[in-house]
């Protein structure tokens, strides 16, 4: 996968006109991925999260389950449709294509234009706190997309429920993150009333998911979510257990990105401040901005709990941010565009799977079926 930033100046004029500033940044995020036999179930688990994010209206709200109830179907009836030409095997889409295609309209992208240059401002510890509600809510919500993952155990799913439910903070006024290496620190926030509070609200919220499943499995792992105090300090003893490996890894992955979002801000800041007397200069200054940018929302954005995978995702935390930077509690922040492709190659079709990901795209006569999911958003005003 890939994600690009780039920027356009209007250079200062030679007179007294004065010229409404033109500066824009852009934003574009693409991902692509080529998996042989690929069975039914695992594009779902796969896919199921992008589609919920990107494509709300495609297949139904939301709020009551039906977009991903309707993909599923949507799936099994491509499923179907494929095993009637290819006779593969039920439930195998077979040598499958996949991409993601992202893009932000520059209003998105506007209040990095402005970024502070002090790195104590106000606006970073609004934006420190936003990233980090973002990831708490990003990260699972991509690991449970795999429902199977309910069942994973306590060591791998009290880890993460937990830190989830820490609420974002920052060290007070001096740092935009809170002293997570300190075990006691930590150990004072997994205890705030709080965190004990979200968490109970976490459990009720799989307890009754996981008793309304059809699934005979998930309805029985239910009762290992009863949202009761014996649950939540079960749940609080195996996340503090031992080394806590998995525990600050996620603590880990939080602060970095923090810090990389503000030195991103900061590069931008730089620039701003020397482009027109020292032009050089800002250049350097910019191109830092573009890597600590990506660096930031790209290899930054993984974690045990999705790896690689949880980067397509990326593009929904950057949007926290960047409305936390601006300041503004707009609840019509501008969304990305996004484009889905899925292809299926035919049996012994000279395309190899290799070149679709080295951005090569394949013929019609090598694919059994080809779909495509777009989403557009309407043209809106510019957020100052």
């Amino acid at each position: 996968s890939s994600l690009t930033v780039a920027g356009a100046w209007q250079a200062a004029p030679g007179n007294e006109v004065r010229v409404h500033s033109r500066d824009a940044l852009s934003y574009s995020y693409a991902f692509r991925q080529a998996a042989a036999d690929m069975k039914t179930a695992e594009l779902e688990r796969l896919l199921e999260p992008y589609v919920t994010e990107y494509f709300p209206d495609r297949f139904g709200a939301v709020s009551d389950g039906g977009t991903a109830r309707s993909f599923s179907t949507f799936l099994r009836n491509l499923d179907d449709y494929i095993e009637g030409l290819e006779h593969n095997g039920a439930n195998t889409f077979g040598d499958t294509l996949i991409a993601l295609e992202l893009s932000l309209p520059a209003e998105a992208l506007r209040p990095w234009l402005s970024a502070p240059g002090n790195k104590k401002d106000p606006a970073y510890f609004d934006m420190s706190r936003a990233l980090q509600a973002a990831l708490k809510e990003t990260i699972p919500f991509y690991f449970f997309a795999d429902r199977s993952h309910y069942r994973a155990g306590e060591a791998v799913v009290a880890p993460l429920l937990v830190w989830a439910s820490i609420p974002p903070a920052t060290k007070g006024k001096s740092e935009i993150f809170w002293n997570w290496p300190d075990r006691g620190e930590q150990d004072r926030r997994i205890q705030d009333p709080r965190t004990l509070a979200a968490l109970r609200r976490r459990l009720d919220e799989i307890h009754r998911l996981l008793r309304e499943r059809p699934e005979p499995e998930l309805v029985k792992a239910a009762a290992d979510y009863h949202p009761d105090d014996g649950t939540v300090t079960r749940l609080i003893a195996a996340a503090t257990k031992g080394r806590r490996t998995l525990l600050e890894s996620l603590l880990f992955v939080e602060a970095e990105l923090v810090e990389q979002a503000r030195a991103a801000g900061l590069k931008m800041a730089e620039f701003q401040k020397r482009k027109t007397a020292r032009p050089a200069e800002a250049v350097r200054a910019l191109a830092e901005f573009g890597a600590r940018l990506t660096d930031a929302f790209h290899r930054k954005i993984h974690s045990v709990y999705g790896g690689g995978a949880l980067r397509p995702l990326g593009t929904r935390i950057f949007l926290e941010a960047a409305r936390a930077l601006g300041g503004s509690a707009a609840t019509d922040w501008p969304k990305p565009d996004a484009l889905l492709y899925l292809a299926v190659l035919k049996a012994g079709a000279d395309f190899s799977p290799v070149r679709f990901v080295e951005n090569e795209w394949p013929a019609p006569g090598d694919l059994v079926v080809e779909q495509k999911l777009v989403r557009f958003e309407e043209p809106r005003r510019a957020f100052l």
